[in-house]
């Protein structure tokens, strides 16, 4: 059950992923539409050019090049592009969800061509064979967009169309938002409007003198609500976008901004319903109705189509609908774990970039043999001596003679000639060394507590320092993207190689000064946690520090700000909270504390559920993260500390430790 949470979450913040970052452009279009339509506020035939072909193209081909660049970087934008426009051209009503179906497919189809191709292209015909391979796999994907898209989609609208066609012949009126809210959210809501409710209320209207039909898919209320829901309880880019969502909503009537925020966010999809709902009952009982389709669905357009006598119906109608949408969205979103995708670091999205092969070629920028390794991460005092404590081991394994080493990104000289990095400072360190003659290729990771990782690493040392790759180039390392292996008790396989770690990063000193205090008494230990989030997680690791004598309260915070630049959960189901850089002078004495957290918390759609905090001075916290390392690479391990029943057992399992 666990499992299926996580890859749920990881959906909707691939989702999100697609969404938000797209959304000002639904704003402008928004804006386009409400001002220049012609039943908008300054009617203007020439402006109204704009708004349709935003709308059919320039939307969906925008989704579908960034959900192909979330799996396969820009050259999956590209395949994702191009696979939308042919789901686009093929279909004759807006096709944004098509664009968010064929963008992914699109790129996931283009990366398993290049890997056929990997290893295989001589050199200097890459790019004619990368560029060649684009067009032929890009004209097959437009061609099955094109053609396939069709069918499903009329499917689609046969099955919406018939159950609000039956809702609406029992009277059970409220019920057709089970029908209509997700058909708008998938812009089906023109099909639905005009191809059933507003035939079945004109005709109503023509007996009546006005119809409820009408306001079934356009109670603006509803699309209000939503956006004003995201507006204050919100995050990221969806709190801060949102405000301006509602009053394009409230004032223009174009529910088309808000859909995106519901999109990003799938299970918010229940607030809309329910709130249709609510809104339908209250214009229900109090005969509420309008003589003539709501369009655009703006407040100021529903009172001007309302008869004398229905005024206080249509607009307790809409108010209802409005309050209890938003209400509803606050409920979710305040009980949702998950981040909005732009605050995510980049280790924990979706990416799925281009390697292997291409790796090999881009190792070129070496001139000679590989001798210094550099891991870097943030601060130089967490990650980055776990990533060395396990690639030593393979390093002398295979005979290499590689110096591995860690340091924090700020103090990167020239002196690696390859440094290994996670994918959320993979760039960063590219910036850092880009001053350098020297030509430095940067190897990203997602998971440094996955020894397959380095597997990949150590061939192309091995092939490299054997002098088969001698020419030059600009290129660096692409990431690497591998899923996490169960590994079974690969322990005894990893010995504690740290102690001859060079301290070449924020805790240099020429004197070290040994502590006298226990840095794991088991007072540092809290079994049976629970937590709202993991900013509470990060803080209660920090407390037990704080409160036992270790570190400075700032230093909290330091560990707080540590997880936002970049996520200090390392795979396994395993996250070590700890310190910015320049952080450590809020360390007191060296120490570690202990979350067991069973029933796991969540970093960005990953869980842990074991946290060990981190405070290192003056680099007696590298021992103790080889030992770490050691422990939680086999994720057995982990487990065992997850079901653990008292402090006694967790401290025999971090037994070298103290």
């Amino acid at each position: 059950m666990e499992e299926l949470k996580v890859q749920i979450q990881k959906i909707g913040a691939f989702l999100s992923g697609m969404v938000m970052p797209n959304i000002g452009a639904f704003i402008a279009w928004g804006i386009l539409t409400a001002l220049f339509i012609p039943a908008g506020w300054f009617p203007n035939e020439t402006m109204n050019k704009l708004v349709s072909p935003t709308l059919t193209y320039l939307m969906p081909i925008l989704l579908g090049y960034t959900g192909g660049k979330m799996v396969y970087d820009k050259r999956g934008g590209v395949a994702g592009a191009l696979a939308t426009m042919g789901v686009v051209i093929g279909a004759d009503i807006t096709m944004l969800i098509g664009g968010m179906v064929m963008g992914p497919l699109g790129a996931w189809v283009m990366k398993k061509v290049d890997k056929c191709f990997e290893g295989r292209v001589k050199p200097g015909l890459e790019m004619l064979v990368d560029n060649f391979s684009m067009g032929i796999v890009g004209a097959l994907l437009m061609a099955f967009g094109f053609i396939a898209v069709e069918p499903v989609f009329n499917a689609v609208l046969t099955v919406l169309s018939a159950g609000v066609n039956w809702l609406v012949a029992k009277n059970l009126l409220p019920l057709t938002a089970i029908f209509v809210q997700p058909a708008q959210v998938l812009f089906l809501n023109n099909a639905i409007n005009h191809g059933i409710m507003i035939p079945l209320g004109v005709e109503q209207a023509a007996k009546a003198g006005k119809s409820i039909l009408f306001l079934v898919e356009a109670n603006g209320g509803v699309w209000t609500g939503v956006a004003l829901g995201f507006a204050i309880w919100g995050k990221g880019m969806a709190k801060k976008s949102a405000p301006a969502a509602t009053i394009i909503m409230g004032v223009g009537g174009i529910a088309e901004v808000t859909f995106p925020y519901v999109l990003s966010k799938p299970k918010t999809i229940i607030a809309p319903i329910l709130g249709n709902m609510a809104g339908l009952f209250t214009l229900t009982a109090l005969h509420g109705g309008t003589v003539a389709a709501v369009s655009p669905g703006s407040f100021f357009a529903l009172l001007a189509m309302t008869p004398k006598g229905s005024f206080v119906a249509n607009i307790a109608g809409y108010v209802v609908a409005l309050v209890v949408t938003a209400l509803l969205v606050g409920i979710i979103l305040k009980f949702d774990k998950t981040e909005d995708m732009d605050e995510l670091p980049e280790v924990n999205k979706p990416n799925f970039g281009k390697t292997t092969g291409n790796a090999k070629e881009n190792i070129k920028s070496v001139s000679g043999k590989i001798e210094k390794l550099f891991f870097a991460c943030d601060a130089g005092m967490g990650s980055s001596v776990m990533g060395v404590s396990l690639m030593k081991k393979k390093v002398e394994e295979a005979g290499l003679g590689v110096t591995v080493e860690h340091i924090s990104v700020k103090n990167l000289t020239d002196e690696p000639d390859m440094i290994v990095t996670t994918n959320a400072l993979k760039a960063r360190v590219e910036d850092t060394i880009s001053k350098y003659d020297k030509q430095i290729p940067v190897f990203g990771v997602d998971n440094l507590l996955d020894e397959g990782n380095y597997d990949e690493l150590i061939s192309m040392l091995k092939e490299n320092n054997a002098g088969k790759l001698t020419t030059t180039g600009n290129e660096t390392i692409n990431t690497i993207h591998t899923k996490n292996a169960d590994k079974t008790d690969n322990t005894n396989s990893i010995k504690n190689n740290s102690t001859n770690i060079s301290t070449q990063d924020d805790m240099d000193c020429t004197e070290k000064e040994t502590s006298s205090k226990n840095p794991f008494p088991e007072e540092n230990i809290l079994l049976n946690v629970k937590v709202a989030d993991k900013t509470e997680a990060i803080r209660l690791a920090g407390n037990l520090l704080k409160d036992h004598g270790y570190v400075e309260p700032e230093y909290i915070d330091a560990m707080i700000q540590r997880d936002k630049e970049a996520s200090v959960y390392l795979g396994n189901h395993f996250a070590i909270p700890h310190g910015v850089a320049g952080s450590e002078k809020y360390i007191k004495e060296s120490g570690i504390s202990f979350l067991q957290i069973p029933d796991g918390v969540d970093f960005n759609g990953e869980t842990a559920y074991v946290m060990v905090g981190i405070a290192g001075k003056n680099g007696e916290h590298i021992e103790i993260l080889g030992n770490i390392a050691e422990v939680c690479t086999d994720v057995g391990n982990v487990e065992k500390l997850r079901t653990a029943k008292d402090k006694k057992e967790v401290l025999d399992i971090f037994k070298n430790l103290r």
